[in-house]
């Protein structure tokens, strides 16, 4: 931290800054000592410095902040009457500065300089400092008109360390990586917001039952935010859309420039620009931080997707490093990947993958249970022996544990409602193909089958009218295993290659295989095969995924057994949504010849859309006369 003292001449700045360096035990440095002679010499003179006087020195004194804040902290007493001189020492925000303004009666202040003996700074410049002086709504302003021990005292009160961040929401999310950051000995405040009859004293209660943690529970957001060491770092923790926007607008009236709020929720990437922009209009930073894991991760160590400004983001990387799952090499599965809005796109792709894989795992069970007359406990074995394999998952280790739990007897599968709900993130990366042109066949397959299994109604009333009979039969567990392989390889490369496409398309240069390392443990979708993608996605050709060699080679060996498994499973009566579409999409992405043709000369005979010939030769973009 760097400690700016400021104000106009005789205000105090050079005693103030000394005595809190002794304080606070950190160097000391005055402004004045860094002026060029020519201003100097103008001072002296009685001659006020124009800002053409100031800027070099300004300059001089950014670069020195710079060296002082790598070393530690600093204690720097400055003038620094504009916020346009103000913005120069911070670098534009960069550099995290506490702002201390002494203020003083200006009769005070004229019988300090009349008292002053071999001091250049002339009491004729007075009335032009107080002029010039902007007085800013952050930082602490104090009186300078009392005694010194005193003044000081009060400093170090207002400056002192108090809690190194907050944690806004405490939903299941928000108290677990509560408990994880204090587990890393950061002290926490914590803040949820209070609904009578609903939301009452939430935070006071998680602290109580949670004693022996460093957590503070606050019911005001000011007291809150008053309680965070500065530049004060916000987590916020809440439901994506309009109660974000409504916290961030609080936020914005009792923060100060400097401060920085991080978006660990789900959020939609052009929100998460857009709260960026909104939150820069008082120099407040925002991070927008993809987060998976769940409730265990984020209490045990989760996957970070995180983006924004690279010098804001090495400020909270202490936290976050250690908040998160390690990789194989212990690593932390945590990252910096872009500009505003990246960090929460890539794990709106990360969903998608997973609704893709969590659908492949219902249908597979799906088919067993009640084509294949294999009971849950068969079923559960099946998948406990892949998940010794290649094919080994997260997601394939919490099936097989879903299918081993009972209620009073009863397996609590054959207890559940069969709706699958959806938070938004699968509908966020089916617009975001459709908008970049990228074809993503298992997640459209995947969540149309969601909104599908909400029509109980309907469907209750289907399968009276139709009464279709589901057929049983046998497949060997090897086409399955390899049928499954196929479709889980074939959804990992749709959504890589959206990631590969939006990224060319807004031009982040994004690195595929840096978002796999880090997709390897904490996340939902962590498995022995994103760990396999680490390497085919080290090449940065702009290649499909699917196009690359070790790839190809594996998908030729497996496709076989999907085809083979669809057509027995259509002969069952047997939907596999997501099997077939993975199917659907690598037939027609492997065939240079397709049936569009007939598309768009349809489009062209009733709406004069234009063809073009095969021929690059022929014509182009013209209408046939039909």
């Amino acid at each position: 931290m760097i400690y700016l003292v400021y104000g106009v001449t005789a205000s105090g700045k050079t005693s103030v800054g000394k005595l809190l360096s002794e304080k606070l035990k950190v160097p000391f440095y005055d402004a004045d000592d860094f002026h060029p002679s020519s201003n100097i010499k103008k001072m002296k003179n009685g001659i006020p410095l124009n800002d053409s006087d100031r800027k070099p020195w300004l300059k001089i004194l950014r670069k020195n902040i710079e060296s002082w804040q790598k070393d530690g902290s600093a204690i720097l007493a400055c003038s620094a009457l504009k916020e346009s001189y103000r913005s120069i020492l911070m670098d534009d925000m960069k550099i995290p500065m506490q702002f201390i303004l002494l203020q003083s009666p200006i009769s005070t202040l004229k019988k300090r300089l009349e008292s002053r003996k071999e001091h250049f700074i002339s009491p004729t410049l007075l009335d032009s400092q107080i002029k010039t002086l902007e007085v800013p709504e952050y930082g602490i302003r104090v009186d300078s008109n009392v005694e010194l021990e005193e003044l000081v005292k009060l400093i170090v009160k207002k400056v002192s360390k108090t809690n190194d961040l907050g944690v806004i929401g405490m939903g299941t999310m928000g108290k677990n990586l509560s408990l994880n950051i204090s587990t890393k000995d950061f002290s926490v405040s914590i803040y949820n917001r209070e609904v009578k009859g609903k939301e009452e004293n939430v935070a006071g209660d998680f602290a109580n039952k949670n004693k022996d943690y460093n957590l503070m529970p606050f019911n005001s957001l000011p007291e809150f935010i008053g309680s965070l060491t500065s530049p004060r770092k916000v987590f916020l923790m809440i439901n994506s859309g309009h109660p974000t926007d409504e916290i961030l607008t609080q936020l914005m009236m009792i923060l100060d420039p400097g401060d920085i709020v991080i978006d660990l929720g789900n959020s939609y990437f052009i929100d998460s620009q857009r709260r960026s922009k909104f939150l820069a209009q008082k120099k407040i930073h925002f991070l927008g931080i993809g987060v998976s894991g769940g409730h265990y991760g984020a209490r045990n160590g989760a996957s970070f997707m995180a983006s924004g400004d690279k010098y804001v983001y090495k400020m909270i990387s202490p936290i976050i490093e250690k908040i998160s799952a390690l990789d194989n090499n212990g690593k932390s599965c945590s990252s910096n990947l872009g500009s505003d809005g990246v960090g929460h796109f890539v794990k709106t792709v990360h969903n998608a993958i997973e609704y893709g894989e969590m659908q492949l795992i219902a249908e597979i069970y799906h088919l067993m249970r009640f084509h294949l007359n294999m009971n849950i406990d068969k079923i559960s074995n099946v998948f406990k022996k892949w998940n010794k394999s290649d094919l080994s998952s997260y997601l394939l280790e919490i099936t097989s544990k879903i299918l081993d739990t009972k209620v009073n007897g009863v397996h609590i599968i054959d207890l559940i409602d069969d709706k699958a709900e959806s938070k938004g993130t699968g509908a966020w990366g089916l617009i975001n193909s459709i908008e970049t042109g990228v074809p993503f066949d298992t997640l459209s397959s995947s969540l149309m089958f969601r909104y599908l299994s909400s029509m109980t109604d309907e469907r209750k009333m289907a399968s009276d009218t139709y009464q279709i009979n589901l057929k049983k039969g046998v497949i060997d567990e090897k086409i399955i295993e390899k049928a499954y392989s196929a479709a889980r390889v074939i959804n990992h490369g749709l959504g890589f290659n959206l990631l590969q496409k939006t990224s060319v398309k807004y031009r982040w240069d994004l690195n595929l295989s840096e978002i796999a390392r880090i997709w390897t443990n904490g996340c939902i979708i962590r498995s022995k095969l994103m760990n396999d993608w680490i390497e085919i996605l080290s090449n940065k050709s702009f290649e499909h995924p699917l196009l690359h060699v070790s790839v190809v080679k594996e998908l030729k060996k497996l496709q076989p057994s999907l085809s083979e498994l669809l057509s027995v499973a259509i002969k069952l009566n047997c939907s596999l949504p997501v099997h077939s579409s993975s199917l659907n999409f690598f037939l027609s992405f492997t065939n240079k010849s397709l049936p569009s043709v007939i598309i768009q000369a349809q489009r062209d005979f009733f709406g004069m859309h234009g063809l073009n010939f095969k021929d690059e030769s022929q014509m182009k973009n013209f209408n046939h006369q039909w």
